[in-house]
């Protein structure tokens, strides 16, 4: 299976986001005052938790038809169909309307950054370890399915 990346994605997230609000404090650069900056970003935080959440959903509603965890099925649906990544992708538009919202550039650059991490040294760990274990379920699943973000093809 190979070694699991040395960082986590967790401590990618901490991390960006202290750099993100540590720059703000040392560099502030205020965005322009634009009432549809705000607008747009609580969108974008909205959308955040709603893939944050979604992608528990899809987890917990596979839990609940079952009565118990199953490691070995492959969980596809809810949020699942429309991203690789729910939880990721959340986590990252979640930073980006945030930093709309309270006008930190800084933290939506973090963000970007996050993701940009992830994609290089998580995701690619997490997808072998995904095709090793459920083969072509997982192939199937990978090319119908975006890494980040659409619909199924």
């Amino acid at each position: 299976m190979g070694k699991p990346p040395k960082v986590q994605p967790w401590m990618i997230f901490v991390s960006v986001l202290a750099l993100a609000l540590g720059l703000n404090r040392l560099l502030p650069w205020p965005l322009p005052d634009l009432d549809w900056l705000g607008t747009l970003g609580g969108g974008l935080f909205a959308l955040g938790i709603l893939f944050l959440f979604g992608g528990l959903g899809s987890l917990i509603k596979a839990f609940k038809a079952n009565g118990v965890w199953d490691p070995d099925r492959l969980i596809t649906d809810g949020f699942l169909k429309v991203s690789r990544n729910p939880f990721y992708l959340g986590a990252g538009l979640t930073l980006i309307g945030a930093g709309l919202l309270r006008g930190l550039p800084w933290l939506i650059l973090g963000a970007f950054l996050m993701l940009i991490l992830l994609n290089y040294l998580v995701v690619p760990f997490e997808e072998k370890m995904l095709k090793e274990k459920f083969g072509t379920a997982w192939d199937t699943y990978a090319r119908k399915t975006p890494r980040w973000l659409g619909f199924s093809r």
